[in-house]
């Protein structure tokens, strides 16, 4: 509730945020740090959703950066949404583009690979770092006796 209200109030004292407000300027050329540190952050705000993860890459790859243009981008979701995989994915066809127009055919693949890469790493690190901790939570006897009721 206090996001909602947080979000109203910005609207109403600064106007409705601009697509360039989602963007960080980590990805100002599409060379293969730059493609991997977008897929990290759009792979961790995809927590609340694969969508989530949409305007980040369109605001650092089309808005901010320029090195796509809005065409493309479009083409990159549709591929992402026809293919039977998760709509993150799209994210590896814009990698492919970046990479494509930074160096050429190889780094268009170097590029698809890292931006996937770095898009899935954050659920595997969270999965991985916070293991021990929910295996303990399931193992609480408060818990468990919660559960059971």
């Amino acid at each position: 509730m206090l996001q909602y209200v947080g979000f109203a109030l910005y609207v109403i004292y600064k106007g409705f945020p601009s697509p360039v407000s989602f963007a960080l300027g980590i990805a100002p050329t599409p060379n293969e740090p730059h493609l991997l540190a977008l897929g990290f952050v759009a792979g961790s705000l995809s927590f609340g959703g694969a969508y989530t993860s949409i305007p980040v890459i369109q605001a650092e790859a089309v808005v901010l950066g320029g090195w796509l243009s809005q065409r493309v981008f479009l083409d990159c979701i549709a591929i992402g949404n026809v293919l039977p995989a998760p709509l993150v994915i799209f994210a590896t066809f814009v990698g492919f583009q970046g990479g494509y127009i930074y160096g050429g055919l190889g780094s268009a693949f170097t590029g698809a690979i890292l931006i996937t890469l770095g898009i899935f790493m954050p659920c595997f690190i969270f999965t991985i770092a916070g293991h021990e901790l929910l295996e303990k939570l399931v193992r609480n006897k408060v818990t468990t006796s919660l559960n059971q009721h």
